[in-house]
């Protein structure tokens, strides 16, 4: 709990000249709160209880606000993934594709992958989403870090499918479909594609489980077992 005072600290005495920005402040005194109800929790339950509860614990860190600036670096990290993969699939596929920035280009037609389009937000549910189910259905550490990793580059793939869809489908017989639902509202058929590959991933490593034997903290526990006996 000495972090969290700490924390709070920092953002309160920071120097006038280097004065921090109000996304920043915010993140700083949320992430003390979320410092300082863990220390709580582990002075009321003590060790054995938090490591038993670890990851309730740490996912409550998704309650601190991510910066600005951190934001838009995971903007156009996600652009530029999507644009390469997007133009590798045209690829794929024997169209020609060139990219310019983030820009897009096949036979016929020219779109831009814009920062709305990036996905961050669709791409964040199905990390912290793919984070609950790999908890919930998975016993083994490396069964659950195997499945969270893999949803980071599925968080470009199904972004990279979608512009190609759309942009393959103007480029063939319908333009219209640039200015359709499907483009501004369809984010979450193509989430719920991810989401599809996320539970058969988790289906092939539980069945991995079982076949290793694989344990949870050390111990082969059933699903239902509570965290604190």
């Amino acid at each position: 709990m000495g972090l969290a005072g700490l924390l709070v600290l920092c953002g309160t005495w920071w120097p006038e000249e280097k004065a921090l920005t109000s996304d920043i402040r915010l993140a700083i005194e949320m992430l003390a709160i979320v410092v300082w109800w863990i220390g709580a929790f582990i002075l009321c339950f003590g060790g054995r209880v938090f490591r038993r509860c670890l990851f309730p614990m740490l996912f409550l860190l998704w309650l601190v606000p991510v910066p600005q600036f951190a934001v838009n670096r995971a903007i156009r990290a996600l652009q530029k993934g999507t644009v390469t993969f997007t133009c590798d699939l045209f690829t794929a596929v024997g169209i020609p594709a060139a990219q310019n920035g983030a820009r897009i280009s096949i036979p016929g037609i020219t779109v831009e992958v814009a920062e709305e389009c990036s996905s961050v937000r669709s791409s964040t549910i199905l990390v912290v989403t793919t984070m609950v189910l790999s908890y919930l259905l998975l016993r083994s550490l490396w069964g659950r870090t195997i499945v969270i990793f893999c949803a980071l580059p599925l968080s470009i793939a199904k972004n990279g499918f979608r512009v190609f869809v759309l942009e393959g489908l103007a480029a063939q017989a319908f333009p219209e479909i640039l200015d359709s639902p499907l483009h501004h509202r369809g984010g979450i058929l193509f989430l719920a594609l991810a989401l599809g590959v996320i539970l058969g991933l988790i289906w092939i490593v539980r069945r991995l489980e079982r076949r290793t034997g694989a344990t949870a903290g050390g111990q082969l526990l059933p699903l239902s077992t509570s965290a604190v006996s």
